[in-house]
């Protein structure tokens, strides 16, 4: 096997790893809150704005 596949796989397995460890529930939480605070602080910026803009 040469050098580059046996580095390819030490990554592989690496990466398998982290993935088995990463608990998939609270980073769908976490994306979710900070998808939220994103929307709600542009929703609140389009309120501001258009009170001004009036």
């Amino acid at each position: 096997m040469s050098q580059e596949r046996l580095a390819a796989l030490g990554v592989l397995s690496i990466e398998c790893q982290v993935l088995r460890e990463l608990d998939f529930t609270q980073l769908i939480d976490d994306f979710g809150q900070l998808k939220c605070l994103i929307g709600w602080n542009l929703l609140h910026e389009t309120c501001v704005l258009s009170s001004v803009i009036k």
